[in-house]
């Protein structure tokens, strides 16, 4: 299926993109507070691409940075962590 549209002698692409993560690294940095004691903060960095649902064009992302309890709950890095289990153990089998 395409995503072209056209009118008279005009054409445009009209995408329904889906973000998805590529890749997903746990990050720990240490973080010093006002006497200067560290302590390590902790937070995910994402790589970004989108898909396209009806054609299935792809195209480049940012990087999204996000506290780690908070990238536990994000939807798109819950789906790539379970396709990359999945993975694993049809591997495994």
């Amino acid at each position: 299926m395409t995503c072209d549209k056209h009118l008279f002698n005009l054409r445009w692409e009209h995408h329904d993109w889906v973000r998805r993560v590529a890749a997903s690294e746990d990050r720990s940095a240490p973080v010093y507070d006002m006497w200067g004691r560290p302590f390590f903060n902790e937070h995910v960095t994402c790589h970004i691409r989108y898909a396209c649902r009806r054609c299935g064009a792809t195209r480049a992302g940012e990087d999204c940075t996000c506290d780690k309890n908070r990238a536990d709950r994000c939807a798109a890095r819950l789906r790539l962590l379970d396709s990359q289990r999945e993975a694993l153990n049809a591997s495994r089998a």
